[in-house]
């Protein structure tokens, strides 16, 4: 029996909250990966509250999901198969790969991980985006320094 890629894409803007029929749930053949590619089965993916903002047709820091595209989403992936010389099978790759069962990328935005340091689902957590934004919110936009608070700003 051959694997099937299953997939989550979005068929509608969701007006208000999200609704069952704004997805549709997809099935298909797992692909093998072609020159400079690597593929891989997804092990974990983040949903974020960022998510609800690329469903909605407007400008952004990131294009909204296209209608009929895969949920765009973050996860954690362990190649299978690769043509791509920085990715081999059994790596460990943290990227936006989207809410699907298996992947093909060409490494794009995509960075191996060490799972002896920390479970997959820390990458996507407090060593991902979250971490990384409550990170830099505090030692760059919220300047946080040694010492007593400023009790003259407030």
């Amino acid at each position: 029996m051959s694997a099937t890629n299953r997939q989550i894409r979005l068929s509608a803007r969701p007006v208000g909250e999200v609704q069952p029929d704004d997805w549709e749930h997809c099935a298909g053949p797992v692909e093998e990966p072609g020159p400079g590619r690597f593929a891989g089965r997804t092990r974990v993916i983040s949903l974020d509250p960022a998510m609800r903002g690329w469903l909605d047709d407007r400008p952004s820091y990131l294009p909204p999901v296209a209608i009929g595209e895969v949920m765009r989403a973050g996860s954690v992936i362990e190649v299978t198969a690769s043509n791509h010389p920085d990715f081999q099978p059994g790596d460990h790759v943290v990227g936006t790969f989207g809410v699907q069962e298996y992947v093909i990328s060409d490494g794009k935005g995509a960075m191996k991980i060490d799972t002896s340091l920390a479970p997959p689902s820390t990458y996507l957590g407090a060593l991902g985006m979250p971490g990384m934004t409550a990170y830099f919110g505090l030692l760059d936009v919220g300047a946080l320094k040694d010492g007593p608070p400023d009790r003259g700003h407030r």
